[in-house]
Protein backbone atom coordinates (compact mmCIF):
# COMPACT_ATOMS: atom_id res chain seq x y z
CA UNK A 1 0.00 0.00 0.00
CA UNK A 2 1.37 3.45 -0.91
CA UNK A 3 2.74 5.37 2.08
CA UNK A 4 1.11 8.64 1.01
CA UNK A 5 -2.30 7.09 1.76
CA UNK A 6 -1.17 5.91 5.21
CA UNK A 7 0.45 8.96 6.81
CA UNK A 8 0.29 12.77 6.73
CA UNK A 9 3.82 13.38 5.37
CA UNK A 10 4.12 14.87 1.88
CA UNK A 11 7.11 15.58 -0.38
CA UNK A 12 9.76 16.64 0.18
CA UNK A 13 9.43 15.15 3.70
CA UNK A 14 7.74 11.92 2.60
CA UNK A 15 10.71 9.55 2.51
CA UNK A 16 9.06 6.12 2.25
CA UNK A 17 7.24 4.75 -0.79
CA UNK A 18 5.05 1.86 0.29
CA UNK A 19 4.41 -0.89 2.80
CA UNK A 20 5.29 -4.03 0.87
CA UNK A 21 4.93 -6.68 3.56
CA UNK A 22 3.25 -6.90 6.98
CA UNK A 23 3.19 -10.06 9.06
CA UNK A 24 3.05 -10.41 12.85
CA UNK A 25 5.62 -8.15 14.50
CA UNK A 26 7.54 -7.57 11.27
CA UNK A 27 7.12 -5.32 8.26
CA UNK A 28 8.99 -4.25 5.13
CA UNK A 29 8.75 -0.80 3.60
CA UNK A 30 10.41 0.52 0.43
CA UNK A 31 12.12 3.89 -0.03
CA UNK A 32 14.47 5.71 -2.37
CA UNK A 33 17.20 7.86 -0.85
CA UNK A 34 16.71 11.53 -1.71
CA UNK A 35 18.77 13.16 -4.45
CA UNK A 36 18.44 16.66 -3.00
CA UNK A 37 17.10 18.56 -0.03
CA UNK A 38 17.97 18.70 3.64
CA UNK A 39 19.07 15.06 3.88
CA UNK A 40 21.73 15.37 1.16
CA UNK A 41 25.28 16.54 1.58
CA UNK A 42 27.23 16.42 -1.67
CA UNK A 43 27.36 12.87 -2.99
CA UNK A 44 26.10 11.31 0.26
CA UNK A 45 22.93 11.20 2.31
CA UNK A 46 23.20 12.53 5.85
CA UNK A 47 23.05 9.95 8.68
CA UNK A 48 19.92 11.66 10.04
CA UNK A 49 18.09 10.27 7.03
CA UNK A 50 18.46 6.75 8.45
CA UNK A 51 16.70 7.70 11.67
CA UNK A 52 13.90 9.55 9.88
CA UNK A 53 13.29 6.88 7.23
CA UNK A 54 12.96 4.18 9.92
CA UNK A 55 10.56 6.39 11.90
CA UNK A 56 8.53 7.07 8.76
CA UNK A 57 8.45 3.36 7.93
CA UNK A 58 6.96 2.81 11.38
CA UNK A 59 4.37 5.53 10.74
CA UNK A 60 3.38 3.97 7.43
CA UNK A 61 2.98 0.54 9.04
CA UNK A 62 0.94 2.06 11.87
CA UNK A 63 -1.31 3.72 9.28
CA UNK A 64 -1.67 0.40 7.48
CA UNK A 65 -2.57 -1.34 10.76
CA UNK A 66 -5.17 1.35 11.52
CA UNK A 67 -6.84 0.84 8.14
CA UNK A 68 -6.83 -2.95 8.52
CA UNK A 69 -8.38 -2.62 12.01
CA UNK A 70 -10.98 -0.11 10.81
CA UNK A 71 -9.63 2.52 13.22
CA UNK A 72 -9.51 6.23 12.61
CA UNK A 73 -6.41 8.22 11.79
CA UNK A 74 -3.56 7.88 14.27
CA UNK A 75 -0.76 10.22 15.20
CA UNK A 76 2.71 9.43 16.40
CA UNK A 77 5.83 11.08 17.70
CA UNK A 78 9.44 9.97 17.66
CA UNK A 79 10.48 9.91 21.32
CA UNK A 80 13.87 8.18 21.26
CA UNK A 81 16.60 6.45 19.32
CA UNK A 82 19.43 4.18 20.41
CA UNK A 83 22.12 1.84 19.15
CA UNK A 84 22.28 3.31 15.65
CA UNK A 85 25.11 2.18 13.44
CA UNK A 86 26.06 2.79 9.84
CA UNK A 87 27.94 0.04 7.99
CA UNK A 88 28.29 2.14 4.84
CA UNK A 89 27.08 5.38 3.31
CA UNK A 90 23.63 5.72 1.82
CA UNK A 91 23.94 7.38 -1.57
CA UNK A 92 21.40 9.63 -3.31
CA UNK A 93 19.01 7.55 -5.40
CA UNK A 94 19.72 4.25 -3.58
CA UNK A 95 16.73 1.91 -3.57
CA UNK A 96 16.22 0.82 0.01
CA UNK A 97 14.27 -1.75 1.97
CA UNK A 98 13.44 -0.87 5.57
CA UNK A 99 12.91 -3.99 7.66
CA UNK A 100 11.10 -3.44 10.96
CA UNK A 101 10.78 -5.79 13.90
CA UNK A 102 8.72 -4.89 16.95
CA UNK A 103 10.77 -5.40 20.11
CA UNK A 104 8.35 -4.09 22.71
CA UNK A 105 4.97 -2.43 22.99
CA UNK A 106 3.32 -1.05 26.09
CA UNK A 107 0.18 1.04 25.97
CA UNK A 108 0.90 3.73 23.35
CA UNK A 109 4.69 3.26 23.20
CA UNK A 110 6.32 1.01 20.62
CA UNK A 111 9.98 0.11 20.26
CA UNK A 112 11.12 -1.20 16.89
CA UNK A 113 14.41 -2.34 15.48
CA UNK A 114 14.86 -0.99 11.99
CA UNK A 115 17.37 -2.10 9.39
CA UNK A 116 18.00 -0.30 6.12
CA UNK A 117 18.98 -2.72 3.38
CA UNK A 118 20.50 -1.94 -0.03
CA UNK A 119 21.16 -4.80 -2.45
CA UNK A 120 20.64 -7.35 0.36
CA UNK A 121 23.27 -5.65 2.58
CA UNK A 122 22.36 -3.86 5.83
CA UNK A 123 23.74 -0.33 5.48
CA UNK A 124 22.32 1.10 8.72
CA UNK A 125 20.27 -0.07 11.68
CA UNK A 126 19.03 1.11 15.03
CA UNK A 127 16.21 1.17 17.53
CA UNK A 128 13.44 3.73 17.32
CA UNK A 129 10.92 4.50 20.06
CA UNK A 130 7.60 6.13 19.23
CA UNK A 131 4.40 7.20 20.94
CA UNK A 132 1.31 6.31 18.93
CA UNK A 133 -2.28 7.36 19.56
CA UNK A 134 -5.65 8.22 18.10
CA UNK A 135 -6.16 11.66 16.56
CA UNK A 136 -8.69 13.65 18.60
CA UNK A 137 -11.65 14.96 16.67
CA UNK A 138 -13.07 18.39 17.71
Amino acid sequence: MKAASLMPHRPPMLLVDEVIERQGDEAKVSAVAPTGGIFCCGDRVRPEFAVEVIAQAMAAVDGYDAIMAGDGERSGFLVGIEDFSWAMDILPGDRLLIVLQKMFEFSQVAIMKGSIVRDEVVVACGIVKVWQGQVSQP
